[in-house]
C-alpha cells in the first residue's frame, strides 16, 4: 500500500514551497463551495478554510479537518476525471460520516493547482487525521480507493 502512495514531501511540498509566496496575496475564490451529493466542491477560499491554509503555514502541512478526507483535483474536460467522478461519489456515500470527499476544479481554482504542483489529473490528495498526507496521480478503481480509505485513512 505504501508503494502506491507518494508522500507529500516528494510532489506536494515542492509546489507549496515554490508557489505560496507569490500567490498568497491573490484571491481567486469564486463564491461559496457547492455540494453535490456526498461530495463537496471547493473554491480556493473554502479549501483554505476547511482543508489547509497554505498562506498561514507554508512549511508545515496542517490539515484542518476532524475526519480523514480525499481531495480530487480535476477538470471538466478530462476523460479519466469524468470516469473517476462516479467512483468517488460511491466511495463518499459508502463512507459517509467517516470521511470527507472534496473536489477542486483546477480550471476554476488555478491557484490551488499551482500551489500543489498539479501537472496531471486526476490527482488525489489523501488526508488522514494526525499524520502526513499522501498524493496519488491517475485514475483509481473503486477497490483501490476503498483499500486506501481502509488501510491509510481509517487505520
Amino acid at each position: 500500500m505504501k508503494n502506491t502512495l507518494r508522500t507529500i514531501a516528494g510532489v506536494l511540498w515542492m509546489g507549496v514551497l515554490m508557489a505560496v509566496t507569490p500567490v498568497s496575496a491573490q484571491v481567486l475564490a469564486s463564491g461559496e463551495p457547492s455540494v453535490s451529493g456526498a461530495i463537496e466542491h471547493l473554491t480556493t477560499a473554502a479549501f483554505r478554510e476547511k482543508v489547509y491554509d497554505y498562506t498561514e503555514s507554508p512549511q508545515e502541512f496542517k490539515y484542518k479537518g476532524k475526519q480523514p478526507a480525499i481531495v480530487d483535483f480535476y477538470a471538466d474536460w478530462c476523460g479519466p476525471c469524468r470516469m473517476l467522478g462516479p467512483i468517488l461519489e460511491d466511495v463518499a456515500k459508502t463512507y459517509k460520516g467517516k470521511i470527507k470527499v472534496y473536489k477542486v476544479n483546477i480550471d476554476k481554482e488555478p491557484e490551488l493547482a499551482q500551489v500543489f504542483g498539479v501537472q496531471s489529473i486526476p490527482l488525489m490528495l489523501f488526508l488522514p487525521v494526525g499524520s502526513q498526507p499522501a498524493v496519488q496521480p491517475g485514475l483509481l478503481q473503486k477497490a483501490q480507493l476503498t483499500q486506501i480509505v481502509d488501510e491509510f485513512l481509517l487505520k
